[in-house]
């Protein structure tokens, strides 16, 4: 199963919730952890009629860019219910912890590039303490920032 920002939160934890039903789970920067910006317009008694800061998406200014052009991302303001459903997933993640032995391959982007960490089942536990073990750095098993977009 492949999942990508908040596809990355879900196919998390579609695989917690329902062992031996993925044989592998591949995440490219996914919203795990903790997101700040999210907990903030939760706390807010009025969700402000805005979209979201694309500077939060990304250190890559043209990602956000990108993303602000792109014609098939909504672009309204957040929606009550999913800000709490998103969050209420974020913190049973965090729970959950561990996906055993299931194979994972999680990328996410660092200031000089793309760095892939193959796991064994600890994606959101390596997630959260935001560094992990990368596969593409010069020396295998060296540490490397993998800060997931969600933690800005």
């Amino acid at each position: 199963m492949v999942g990508h920002s908040m596809g990355g939160l879900i196919a998390t934890r579609y695989a917690q919730v329902n062992p031996g039903a993925v044989q592998a789970l591949a995440l490219t920067g996914p919203v795990l952890g903790r997101w700040s910006a999210l907990e903030e317009i939760a706390a807010a008694e009025v969700i402000p009629d805005a979209p979201i800061d694309p500077a939060t998406l990304s250190r890559d200014p043209a990602v956000g860019a990108a993303y602000v052009a792109d014609a098939l991302v909504w672009h309204g303001p957040f929606k009550r219910a999913t800000v709490n459903a998103l969050l209420t997933e974020m913190k049973r993640g965090n729970a959950a912890g561990s996906l055993g032995s299931l194979p994972c391959c999680g990328c996410t982007a660092t200031r000089t590039g793309w760095c892939r960490c193959p796991t064994q089942g600890s994606v959101s536990r390596r997630w959260r303490a935001r560094t992990s073990p990368c596969a593409s750095s010069p020396a295998r098993g060296t540490r490397c920032s993998t800060r997931p977009t969600a933690t800005r």
